[in-house]
């Protein structure tokens, strides 16, 4: 198939055909998130011990370690976990140009159970998981998150930079430590790669723009940072607009001949989408962040070579794509569509121009082929939702699905098509669905002999390798499965909250354990009627998250740009909140879904008993509380016009602020001259 809408229609068939029922038949999750990221920040630092705090050049500095054995014996006793941990392909090291690095690797993983490396490249980059540390380590007041984030971003900026700013993408902190140039895999490399900068600098703004969230570095040294990234990044970039894998003269291999060499590259291996998206995606970032039209100029050049030589014949290939001999198919990525997808956006968003938005969407809708809207009877993780690494890699669950799922949500807010936000819902939850815990039943019932309470909490990444239920293997890559979940997660919510409502658009999502029944919205009232997902014991992580938080639920909104300053009112189930200013929207507002649920509880169970006469007819007390309040329920306002429809009250002139307003009842005024 050609570019632009070539894949449109097959994508949204399967939707509408398979995935539009999939938020409304179940649920997709089995814990809340807070729940969840607690349960992965308790693995990481307590039981599985994956930190590393550490001092260098009189700096406070740490990270997660890149490798770590699984503790739980039970793990050994899969057959295809031992196979797996026995059969290191050892030819397959010594012919490399790796060799030494790869050695030591092997004995590393086999002997001692953990690789001793600070890893920021472009798959387990220590920057991304920070920047869910920081979020939560905020959100729960836990001063050792907060640290760790401080540590982790303190490790990066204290990193050698070279004269044409390249810095190195490995810590080592084994018995020699150091700077290691360049990631190529598990092993290192002398040379600097593109795509590892560009998505260290690209988190790094991410965690510099979460800003008052508590943790250091402060964001004016951390924009400063990724300047100097992307101007170095801005620098190499081809008159053809493409990059290599490796930065030019930082590796032996064959230079580029001329800056505009053009696609004949591509076959002589000396291309690199991956890069290219990557580069393209960061310039792109720090454009729409300082308005900097250098790099904006930068990141549309690499995304017309990317519309120009890339999308029509679809060649998403990675640097992790294995090459398909025999089918003859097209080398397909997911993270490479992921990365281009965003770079579209971006440049849409700040531009505007339909070129732009439309490239990006066929683009966005080659990935969508790779969304998993089934999940196999013969596999035990409940998937759904979530996305593979390839086409020619037996992936069933990859983690890149979590940063796929703000992407997905930030394609709604540019484009406004549903189907994209409730796609991110459903690849958010999938995020978690390989982690641990004995509250997800489906994995806890079917193998729950290979993990115990020591794993609980730890995601397993890139799951049923061979296209079949193997179990889970004995290895955990902390920044790659937990830390991409969990900070994804803290963008969302930072962002979207967990309820997410379009004024505008006149739409609702439910994100966090919720979803949207009933949406009346206007610019003067929203009115929700929302299903939380069945509450469950108190999990067993270690810290004990406070009530406040998990019982309940953040509702932001998006506002127009028409929004002045009247004030909106909000209700959900029935449940009159308040008044709000737009501002407020924006910031979120909270509503006890908990304590919701328990005042209904008791008002129902006094009127199961209790009736009174309104004028000579008897009716029960509830529709009296409908219509006028409980006193017996303080805290809970009813909506009186919970139960009307809403164009009848909006052609009544309730929208009108000045004809609808909240009463006000001064202290000494009797309640009959009140009304």
């Amino acid at each position: 198939a050609g570019a632009g809408n070539a894949q449109r229609e097959i994508v949204r068939f399967i939707w509408e055909k398979y995935g539009v029922q999939l938020l409304d038949e179940a649920w997709h999750q089995y814990l809340r998130f807070d729940d969840c990221a607690r349960y992965a920040y308790d693995a990481l630092f307590d039981r599985y011990h994956a930190w590393r705090a550490f001092s260098l050049h009189g700096k406070d500095c740490g990270g997660t370690v890149a490798l770590i054995t699984r503790k739980y014996e039970g793990a050994f006793q899969n057959e295809k976990d031992t196979k797996f941990a026995g059969e290191i392909p050892w030819k397959q090291y010594l012919l490399d140009r790796h060799a030494r690095n790869r050695l030591e690797l092997a004995a590393k993983w086999l002997f001692e159970g953990t690789l001793e490396r600070v890893y920021f490249d472009a798959r387990h980059n220590n920057i991304r998981t920070a920047c869910g540390l920081a979020y939560f380590g905020a959100r729960w007041q836990d001063q050792r998150l907060l640290d760790a984030a401080r540590r982790t971003v303190n490790l990066y900026l204290a990193a050698p930079e070279t004269a044409d700013g390249m810095r190195p993408a490995v810590f080592s902190i084994g018995s020699r430590p150091g700077w290691l140039n360049g990631a190529d895999g598990w092993a290192t490399s002398e040379a600097f790669g593109v795509a590892d900068l560009a998505d260290t600098g690209y988190w790094l703004l991410q965690y510099g723009m979460l800003g008052g969230e508590g943790a250091a570095p402060s964001a004016d040294q951390v924009l400063t940072v990724c300047g100097k990234i992307a101007e170095s990044i801005l620098k190499k970039q081809t008159d053809a607009g493409f990059y290599r894998r490796y930065f030019p003269g930082s590796t032996a291999e064959r230079p580029l001949d001329s800056a505009s060499e053009d696609m004949s590259t591509l076959e002589q291996r000396w291309f690199s989408v991956n890069a290219t998206a990557a580069a393209g995606r960061f310039m792109a970032a720090m454009a729409q962040v300082t308005g900097d039209q250098h790099l904006l100029a930068g990141a549309m050049k690499t995304a017309r070579f990317i519309a120009d030589q890339v999308l029509p014949e679809h060649n998403w290939s990675g640097q992790s794509t294995p090459i398909d001999y025999y089918g003859g198919l097209k080398r397909q990525n997911c993270s490479v569509i992921y990365l281009a997808a965003d770079l579209f956006r971006i440049i849409a968003q700040i531009t505007g121009e339909k070129g732009w938005l439309d490239s990006g969407i066929a683009i966005l809708d080659d990935l969508l082929l790779y969304q998993q809207l089934w999940t196999p009877s013969y596999l035990l993780v409940d998937g759904t939702g979530g996305f593979g690494a390839s086409n020619s890699e037996g992936v069933w669950n990859s983690p890149i699905q979590a940063p796929i799922a703000l992407l997905l949500m930030d394609w709604y807010e540019l484009s406004g098509e549903k189907e994209y936000f409730d796609r991110g819902v459903l690849a958010l939850r999938a995020s978690y669905a390989t982690m641990l815990v004995p509250e997800n039943k489906r994995l806890d019932d079917e193998i729950h002999c290979q993990f115990g309470a020591v794993d609980y909490g730890i995601i397993v990444d890139n799951y049923a390798y061979a296209g079949k239920d193997t179990g889970f293997g004995i290895r955990v890559n902390p920044g790659w499965g937990c830390g991409t979940a969990c900070a994804v997660t803290a963008l969302v919510q930072k962002h979207y909250g967990d309820v997410y409502i379009d004024i505008p658009r006149q739409k609702a999502f439910g994100i966090n354990g919720c979803r949207v029944k009933e949406a009346r919205i206007s610019s003067a009232r929203v009115a929700l009627t929302l299903e939380t997902m069945p509450d469950y014991p108190e999990p067993k992580h270690n810290s004990r998250l406070e009530p406040g938080l998990t019982d309940a639920l953040i509702l932001k909104f998006r506002i127009g740009s028409e929004a002045g300053g009247e004030m909106t009112q909000v209700s959900v189930n029935g449940e009159r909140l308040g008044y709000y200013s737009a501002a407020q929207l924006k910031e979120g507002i909270s509503w006890d879904w908990r304590r919701h649920q328990s005042a209904l509880a008791e008002a129902a169970q006094k009127l199961n008993v209790e009736r009174v006469f309104v004028g000579v007819q008897e009716v029960e007390l509830g529709g009296v509380i409908e219509d006028h309040g409980n006193d017996d329920i303080p805290d809970v306002k009813v909506d009186e016009y919970a139960d009307m429809e809403f164009n009848e009250y909006a052609a009544e002139g309730v929208d009108d602020q000045h004809e609808y307003q909240p009463e006000v009842q001064h202290e000494d005024q009797p309640d009959d001259q009140a009304e």
